[in-house]
């Protein structure tokens, strides 16, 4: 069992960040399985990168454990429409969402649509997106909010509240740095599509691809 202490730190922001990370020391070493989960306040938080470790003393391991919520098996799906990673896709928010999620269908039938706001139809160029950063994509071009939970995914104009909070930076004023930390979507491979160059295609190939394609879909 890990054990839960001060270095125990849950990290969420709207749209962008849900994962636990566990710093524990250990005299012997730790079976960490990729798949291996957390629960915390009913939502379940999934080991997919093994975690760090590092010997602090002759007999002392400490390892750092991050544990994420299921919004980053979005990124395990590259986003495709009619076999393409580029292409354009018009519609509204529930459209593009629907497409979003029966990708992610593919590979987990337990994904679903939430509630949609209501939008126009809009155009929405996507290249060789995985369904996580689409659907970051999709939500700024229709200037929406989304959360998952469950595997539902909700698309609204205001998820997040405002709080009485106020952080600024400078002397005195209490905040000494500020970072943004890109977040990583190389996890495990579970598959691969292979895509050839663009280059001599004539306009007629396999319906007008743009890149030349291996038989095998994946």
């Amino acid at each position: 069992a890990l054990e839960i202490d001060e270095r125990t730190v849950l990290s969420r922001a709207l749209m962008v960040d849900d994962k636990v990370t566990v710093v524990t020391d250990s005299k012997t070493l730790i079976p960490f399985l990729l798949g291996q989960y957390i629960e915390v306040n009913g939502s379940q938080y999934t080991l997919n990168v093994l975690p760090d470790k590092e010997r602090v003393a002759d007999d002392l391991l400490q390892y750092t454990v991050t544990f994420e919520n299921e919004i980053y098996q979005l990124y395990n799906k590259r986003l495709r429409h009619l076999g393409e990673r580029d292409f354009d896709y018009f519609g509204d928010a529930a459209d593009h969402l629907a497409l979003i999620v029966g990708e992610m269908n593919t590979i987990d039938q337990s994904w679903s649509v939430g509630t949609v706001e209501n939008t126009t139809r809009l155009n929405v160029t996507y290249a060789g997106d995985s369904c996580r950063t689409a659907l970051t994509r999709m939500a700024e071009i229709f200037e929406l909010e989304f959360k998952v939970a469950a595997k539902e995914i909700t698309l609204s104009k205001r998820i997040g509240v405002d709080t009485l909070h106020e952080f600024k930076y400078g002397k005195g004023n209490g905040l000494y740095s500020l970072s943004q930390l890109a977040v990583n979507d190389k996890q495990l491979v579970t598959r691969v599509y292979g895509y050839g160059a663009s280059k001599n295609l004539g306009t007629d190939y396999r319906n007008g691809s743009k890149a030349l394609k291996i038989e095998n879909e994946y």
